[in-house]
């Protein structure tokens, strides 16, 4: 028999927390001097602003091998946008000259938001934070931290207690708080939709996903898929690009396969950026994001073959069938909010199964035929251009053919 008697049910907030437990919380104990307090504010803690020398720093930046901590950027909107990058260079240039001593002046510094903050006397403690503004005066002052240390001829101690960075540090555990602050310290810098919708709740949980799903089988073997939510680089770049999926890729995949917007995917994109996208702003399955990745990277497979040559430009209508063959359960999908739980599980339960992944070439298959038959005079001349497939209409005579030709047939 089960006592239920201590049982909790939790929502997604609580899971999200649970999840970053798992992940390892970041602790980090140093000094920080001339520090000034700001007024706390609504479900603001505590925060302090001040500037801290380097050599204090690096207990919050490096782990106990001097390399970057890893997860301490997950709540940043971007990643390192490399050494190439001119911001990056002029960062570099002032740590290597002897100047690093205006670094201050030249510099914003760090924002930190902690969920736990606490300080005796200049002895400061913070758990579960992250670097939201700053990743690439971060990145730089860590590759300069470990070029000095590695240098037989350089005293490390001595050249990073005489650089001091600006920084800010956030106390609250309010995870929409902390996205806003994320945002808005970012905006004296361009920041792209795609890397605002890639910090919501929903993309960090979908990133999630990929990471958990096992390769896959293709036509040449084992893959695994990624989804790539921050812009810049990353040490997770390992798998190759046709396999990597960023934010606006994967809404244009989404919108093809999932809403049944290819139109809307290839003459109209940025209708997938704003914040009012029914893409992100709606509660829909992880589970939903994989499913039309993998759609469109079979996609991208199948048009290689020789039976395809010319119609790569209507790539996202034959993702837009294939998925509708592979998984007709997609009605679930536009179920109603009051809905969308059961729908979301019953989709999660149908995709956790194999049979809908059989279907997927037999799908592309039959969507490559139709869209060949459907613009067969183009195509006795030339090859399809972006002209030729952005319409709605090529959408809606596309669909109806579908459905005459395959779904009657089934």
């Amino acid at each position: 028999m089960y006592d239920f008697k201590n049982l909790k049910f939790v929502g997604q907030e609580a899971l999200d927390e649970r999840v970053e437990e798992l992940r390892g919380q970041l602790e980090a104990k140093f000094t920080l001097e001339r520090v000034t307090p700001i007024p706390a504010a609504k479900k603001i803690k505590r925060a302090v602003m001040g500037v801290i020398p380097v050599n204090e720093l690096k207990k919050i930046i490096l782990d106990d091998n001097g390399e970057l901590r890893e997860n301490i950027f997950e709540g940043n909107v971007r990643l390192y946008q490399g050494e190439g990058n001119e911001v990056n260079q002029a960062i570099s240039r002032t740590l290597r000259s002897d100047d690093r001593d205006r670094f201050p002046f030249l510099n914003n510094g760090l924002t930190v938001v902690a969920r736990q903050f606490d300080a005796t006397f200049d002895q400061y403690h913070m758990k579960g934070y992250q670097i939201v503004n700053g990743c690439q005066t971060t990145n730089e002052l860590a590759r300069w931290l470990q070029s000095i240390e590695a240098d037989p001829n350089c005293d490390a101690d001595a050249l990073s207690s005489q650089v001091l960075v600006p920084i800010k540090i956030i106390n609250t555990d309010d995870r929409d708080s902390a996205r806003s602050i994320t945002v808005a310290t970012n905006s004296q810098t361009t920041i792209s939709k795609q890397d605002i919708q890639g910090n919501t709740e929903l993309a960090m949980r979908v990133e999630e996903y990929f990471e958990r799903m096992p390769e896959s089988e293709a036509d040449l073997g084992k893959i695994k898929l990624r989804y790539k939510r921050q812009s810049g680089e990353s040490q997770k770049d390992t798998i190759p690009g046709l396999r990597t999926f960023d934010t606006r890729e994967l809404s244009r995949a989404f919108a093809a396969c999932v809403l049944g917007e290819s139109s809307t995917a290839i003459g109209q994109p940025n209708k997938l950026s704003g914040e009012e996208s029914i893409v992100w702003t709606t509660n829909h399955s992880e589970a939903l994001f994989y499913f039309s990745a993998l759609i469109l990277y079979r996609v991208e497979r199948a048009l290689a073959r020789p039976n395809a040559t010319g119609i790569k430009p209507a790539k996202f209508h034959i993702a837009m069938m294939a998925a509708r063959y592979a998984l007709p359960e997609l009605e679930l999908s536009n179920a109603k909010d009051s809905d969308r739980k059961h729908a979301n599980k019953k989709l999660e339960q149908v995709l956790e199964s194999e049979e809908w992944v059989g279907r997927i070439n037999e799908g592309i298959n039959e969507a490559i035929e139709i869209v060949r038959s459907y613009f067969q005079d183009k195509l006795e001349t030339k090859s399809l251009v972006k002209d030729d497939v952005r319409a709605k209409k090529v959408q809606d005579s596309l669909l109806q053919l579908w459905k005459s030709e395959v779904e009657t047939s089934k």
